[in-house]
């Protein structure tokens, strides 16, 4: 299972969340022309792969949950605590990828629902925080517990607002870093 909390800039062209593997074997999640996927692919086994999708938004946080359950044969998307969209067309596990692992950018090759892609880009415009990753497929109640955890975390007055928030982002390819406080809805 893999968490993220994403604000994005803009939806427009393809924005990467996250990548593991590579052409061959991999997962990402990645924004798309105003919709948020998820894809998992094992050309190895052969598994061509398959891309969950569920409509998204610039200029607010969001949460986005995957779950790939190889004993129940599932893979999920969850968007801000909520299932959006589930498969069972997957197989019990994804090839071993030596690919690089990369968040916010694409590094290498990958695959999204169009296809497959080369090369490095699909760099992400947002901010992309409290990251995680777990070696077990999470229930929907932990998902949810997780997003209204985060969601009002920092909130002063029930989740109204919020401060104390401590904000770290990178910005062009030499990996300038930028920390502030910030305080606002979230």
């Amino acid at each position: 299972s893999g968490q993220f909390w994403n604000y994005a800039n803009t939806t427009a062209g393809t924005l990467f969340i996250y990548q593991e593997g590579g052409g061959t074997n991999g997962l990402n999640t990645y924004i798309s022309a105003g919709n948020l996927y998820f894809g998992a692919w094992s050309k190895s086994d052969p598994w061509n792969g398959v891309w969950l999708s569920t409509p998204t938004t610039s200029g607010g946080w969001h949460q986005v949950v995957y779950v790939f359950d190889s004993v129940g044969g599932s893979l999920e998307l969850y968007y801000d605590g909520a299932l959006s969209s589930r498969t069972t067309s997957v197989p019990s596990s994804v090839s071993a990828h030596s690919g690089d692992d990369s968040i916010g950018a694409q590094i290498g090759g990958s695959k999204i629902h169009t296809g497959d892609t080369a090369g490095n880009g699909y760099y992400f415009d947002g901010i992309i925080d409290e990251v995680r990753f777990q070696d077990v497929a999470i229930s929907s109640e932990q998902v949810t517990t997780d997003y209204y955890a985060e969601r009002y975390k920092f909130s002063t007055d029930g989740g109204g607002s919020w401060s104390g928030w401590l904000n770290a982002s990178c910005t062009g390819s030499t990996g300038t870093i930028r920390r502030e406080t910030i305080s606002g809805p979230r």
